[in-house]
């Protein structure tokens, strides 16, 4: 490639990115507002404004990257990860923990609060302790404000304008850690220095998790238990360097500090039985396992099996349809492995699926009170009422529950089924709509929006809600689709110039 064509393709290359960045800090994102970032030059964020764009760039990380929806999953790892922020300091906005359908590991933080881990984090973590590490970890990165302080030591760049740089790079990869090497990358301008301070960002999240898993109870040792089995996997297998080791680069002074660890111990650890960790893990695994290898573990039961290996053998039964052997399987637990949510979760679902939707009815309206607000056993109980021919039962649970908490779009889809059926479809095409929303498909989401207006119907305080959500996701779907037809128009490029924009 001669130079000027060089020159005319790196060019563009820059425009394009600025294009891209001036969208992100100035676009409105429907439902869940952009913060307006006002002046570029101003380095003050409020936490508001914070919090409000982690849960944008959540958003743009559905569309990029596959997420676990799984509402049982889910809470689990955020009734975890809340036991951890709730002792830690300067948590000026509620977190949210999300999980990525992804083998390797990996884990990383946004603004905001937003804690993402690759699935892999949790299949490789031997003890609810050193998965509670590794949130500790991504917690305190958070809580340090270490993207904050890498822009105030960077050159020329505010912390707005820094962030903004954050949502373009998480909108423009579907590789977390590409995207947190091209943000390092931006903050400094040597290579030397770049390291050095995100090692010691490294060191101080390491350092702030392990007071964060002392004022929970945990043992602190956990993060060095697994970080050190993560250095030995990749020392042993030098091909395969493990991405969480790319992004969170463990040195030997790490390691020493980590070793001290045992000093820092200052509460008393808390006796956990790990069930609720077995069980979840094992919930994980039935779930991503192909069918063809679920099927082979179906006749094979060792009858001194462990609690969480008759779940997971339960759970395999279901999934493959075979509901009684399932069931029966589920009887051979005893106290107080029968009390677990997973397991009457399950045991309602198996009610159901036998079309015994009585009895799984009056169950599930028990474990409502035992567990108001789950987002899982709502789920649940609003699938059974449908099938029950109850489905205004459930489109009023729905309506109440997602006006009040953050956002589930399992829920989301439900109530949208739940209002078709009872002929509110102005509600249930809005529904859909914040559903592909928070999903990431923007495009589908004014779709539907647009649907609901045509409806009849709809009070005025609707139509008004919905023509401000085709004036703010207008601007957003025309970017996309510009960005779909130049990515077009560089397919039909030459395979030189198609290199150079990779």
């Amino acid at each position: 490639m001669n130079k000027s064509v060089r020159m005319l393709v790196r060019n563009k290359r820059v425009f394009s990115f600025l294009v891209g960045l001036i969208c992100c800090l100035l676009s409105p994102q429907g439902f869940a507002h952009l913060p307006d970032l006002g002046d570029p030059a101003d380095a003050v964020i409020t936490p508001d404004e914070e919090y409000k764009l982690g849960q944008q760039l959540l958003v743009d990380v559905r569309n990029q990257l596959p997420m676990i929806d799984d509402a049982e999953l889910n809470y689990y790892l955020n009734n975890l990860g809340s036991q951890l922020t709730n002792v830690s300091e300067n948590t000026n906005f509620p977190f949210t923990f999300a999980i990525v359908d992804d083998s390797t590991l990996n884990a990383f933080a946004m603004p905001g609060g937003v804690i993402v881990l690759h699935r892999a984090i949790i299949e490789t973590s031997e003890t609810e302790g050193e998965l509670a590490s590794v949130l500790a970890h991504e917690i305190a990165h958070v809580t340090q404000r270490h993207m904050a302080r890498m822009y105030e030591n960077s050159k020329g760049l505010s912390l707005k304008t820094a962030l903004g740089v954050l949502a373009a790079i998480l909108i423009g990869t579907q590789n977390s850690e590409a995207g947190q090497a091209a943000l390092y990358g931006t903050m400094a301008s040597g290579q030397s220095e770049r390291l050095a301070f995100t090692r010691e960002n490294e060191r101080e999240a390491d350092r702030v998790g392990r007071e964060i898993l002392n004022s929970a109870k945990y043992d602190v040792n956990a993060m060095t238990r697994f970080f050190t089995r993560l250095k030995e996997a990749s020392n042993n297998n030098p091909d395969e360097i493990l991405e969480f080791l790319r992004t969170h680069p463990l040195t030997d002074q790490r390691i020493a500090d980590s070793m001290l660890a045992r000093n820092e111990q200052e509460n008393e650890i808390e006796e956990r039985d790990e069930i609720e960790f077995k069980f979840a893990r094992a919930r994980l695994k039935a779930l991503h396992e192909r069918p063809d290898l679920r099927r082979n573990y179906l006749d094979r039961y060792d009858i001194d099996a462990q609690p969480e290996e008759i779940y997971l053998a339960a759970l395999r039964h279901y999934l493959a349809g075979k509901y009684s052997q399932a069931t029966n399987l589920l009887n051979d637990l005893r106290d107080p492995y029968t009390s677990l949510l997973s397991v009457q979760l399950l045991q309602a679902r198996l009610l159901a699926a036998s079309k015994n939707n009585s009895a799984a009815l009056k169950k599930l309206q028990e474990m409502d009170q035992l567990y108001p607000d789950n987002p899982a056993i709502l789920e649940e109980l609003s699938r059974v009422w449908i099938n029950n021919g109850d489905a205004p039962k459930a489109y009023k649970l729905l309506g109440k529950y997602t006006s009040l908490k953050e956002v589930d779009i399992n829920l989301l889809k439900l109530k949208a089924e739940a209002a078709r059926i009872i002929g509110k479809h102005g509600n249930s095409h809005e529904a859909l709509a914040e559903y592909y929303y928070y999903s990431g498909d923007v495009v589908r989401a004014l779709e539907q929006v647009k649907i609901a207006l045509q409806q009849k119907n709809i009070s005025n305080i609707m139509r008004t809600r919905l023509e401000q959500n085709v004036s703010d996701l207008e601007p957003v779907v025309k970017r996309i689709m510009k960005k779909q037809k130049r990515q077009q128009e560089r397919n039909q490029l030459a395979p030189e110039l198609q290199a150079a924009f990779k």
